[in-house]
């Protein structure tokens, strides 16, 4: 069982941000906080040697409070509550498998299994049970791989695989919960979620699944990306951008 920040207030209110080592807060951070009173790199994330979790102030211009103190190093635990200027966030358990939806979109834990029933799995044994559950639909077929270029970009803004960035530089690829590199973690999602096929107009991105996968906020069949556009699966939001 992890940790992770919830924000109680502002734009983001109600995201989760799950902690790692060296996550960063503020405007230009891993957590984006688009705040005037916010610095650049307001605050960062360490873990000790104990697997313990330390909020350090990054010399912020309006500090970071914890029970109305300034404080420049903060031990974090479930319960904790913390201010960064004006924004406040509380530190809640997070676990990516545990997570389900309330009425609202938010992400609440769902109730834990009776410990018998939880078993930690290695992750050769998930890949494994994988491969096993989806070994009639690999085809043993060469497939004509192209360079993206510019290469594509892949920011996940919220959902349980928020933070995490993928740079894709050839193509065409397959994108969804089968998938073996670039697996989509969002509860129900297809198979193969969308597509992104190389073509003289530039990348394109294909679904099968319009319903549950949006661009933009519609349902699109295919449309070459543009910086900017956004992929939606359920609660999942994915934001495109290129680099050379």
């Amino acid at each position: 069982m992890g940790l992770a920040f919830k924000a109680l207030n502002g734009v983001l209110k109600d995201e989760v941000f799950p902690l790692r080592p060296g996550l960063t807060l503020g405007r230009s951070g891993d957590v984006k906080l688009n705040d005037a009173k916010i610095s650049s790199i307001h605050a960062r994330v360490e873990q000790t040697d104990k697997g313990e979790w330390i909020l350090n102030d990054n010399n912020s211009k309006n500090g970071v409070r914890y029970k109305g103190e300034l404080v420049s190093r903060l031990p974090l635990e479930a319960g904790v509550k913390v201010v960064l200027a004006d924004l406040e966030f509380e530190l809640i358990p997070y676990d990516p498998l545990e997570l389900g939806k309330t009425e609202v979109g938010t992400m609440a834990a769902m109730p834990k299994p009776p410990p018998d029933q939880r078993k930690a799995k290695y992750w050769n044994e998930v890949l494994a049970a994988l491969v096993d559950a989806n070994m009639g639909g690999f085809q043993d077929a060469p497939v004509e791989l192209k360079p993206l270029q510019p290469a594509l970009v892949l920011d996940f803004l919220r959902g349980v695989q928020v933070t995490s960035r993928w740079t894709l530089g050839f193509g065409p690829r397959k994108i969804g919960a089968a998938s073996l590199d670039l697996p989509i973690w969002e509860p129900d999602a297809p198979a193969v979620c969308f597509e992104i096929i190389p073509t003289d107009e530039g990348l394109l991105f294909k679904t099968d699944h319009s319903d549950r996968v949006k661009l933009n906020g519609q349902e699109v069949d295919s449309q070459v990306l543009h910086v900017g556009d956004k992929i939606q699966i359920s609660e999942t939001v994915i934001e495109v951008d290129f680099v050379e």
